[in-house]
């Protein structure tokens, strides 16, 4: 049942539109320069915006590994399970 659970938050349309949005209005705040008058942020090169996008990166990497781990353990789950062959009363795995 948790595994479901699981499943399901990581295979979240929505979430995966927040993330899109959160990567796109990164780079308009920090390389538009009507943005950053709007906001009144500071001009960055490219390192330093390279460090800005790691949190980020290392966001999406921990979510595409959680996500490979619950695939993984509700195939394990799927296939440990037994099912009924339906003559004879007896059960394969």
């Amino acid at each position: 049942m948790a595994d479901q659970a699981a499943k399901r938050s990581f295979d979240s349309k929505q979430m995966n539109w927040v993330m899109l949005g959160e990567f796109v209005l990164a780079v308009l705040t920090t390389r538009m320069d009507a943005f950053r008058r709007l906001l009144g942020t500071t001009q960055i090169n490219l390192r330093e915006f390279g460090w800005a996008l790691v949190p980020a990166l290392a966001l999406l990497l921990l979510r595409e590994l959680g996500k490979l781990l619950a695939r993984r353990s509700a195939s394990r789950v799927t296939n440990t399970i037994p099912r009924r062959t339906g003559s004879g009363g007896t059960t394969t795995t």
